[in-house]
Order: structure tokens, then sequence, then C-alpha cells
């Protein structure tokens, strides 16, 4: 995927789902986009750049699917949760990072 979200900020959607897309989700996904569906369910993603999630609110607002990929180890940072956040057929590890959210406690699957 490009790192260049920027101008994407009025979209509402985003699906790619079983294209076998791998590496790590761009940052500028999760920086810019508020009030979107974002769909990455059942690719080959590895990781996703939490620390450069950290300060972001954008997507208090949406939904975030991340099911069916390759993402392992712990998550750590503390991030701004999207209202909704997929996460299960993967190989995450240990506790939740301490909730950070505008919206109130987010849906976790």
């Amino acid at each position: 995927l490009p790192d260049k979200f920027d101008s994407l900020t009025s979209l509402t959607s985003l699906t790619i789902t079983n294209t076998q897309l791998s590496g790590s989700v761009p940052p500028t996904i999760l920086n810019n986009l508020s009030n979107c569906e974002i769909d990455f369910n059942i690719n080959q993603l590895t990781s996703i750049p939490w620390n450069q999630w950290t300060n972001s609110k954008a997507l208090s607002n949406s939904s975030l699917n991340l099911s069916t990929n390759k993402f392992s180890g712990g998550l750590s940072y503390k991030i701004y949760w999207p209202k909704e956040i997929y996460l299960n057929g993967n190989a995450f590890s240990g506790t939740l990072p301490e909730l950070n959210t505008t919206t109130g406690i987010p849906t976790i699957s």
C-alpha cells in the first residue's frame, strides 16, 4: 500500500480483504481517516505502526478490522482506540494497552 493517504480525508470506507497484502499498515491510514470503516481482513499483514498512532484521535469514531492476518507479539502502546477494532485470527499476546478513547469503551474482538 502506498504511504500517501493524506488526501483521502473524506473516505468513508476502505476495504482491502483477501488480497494477500503483506507488510505494515501505513501510518497515514491510522492518522488521517476519521468516521471510516477500514477493513484489512484476511491478508498477510505483519506489523502496525502503533508508535505512530499514539497521539491520533482520528480513528475514535471509526471501525478497524485487522482480523486474520499475521500480526504477533504484544500491544504495548497507549493508543487512541477506534470505536470498533477486530484483531481475532492473529497471534497477539499479553494484555491490551490502556484504553485511551474519546467515545467510551470500544468493541474489541
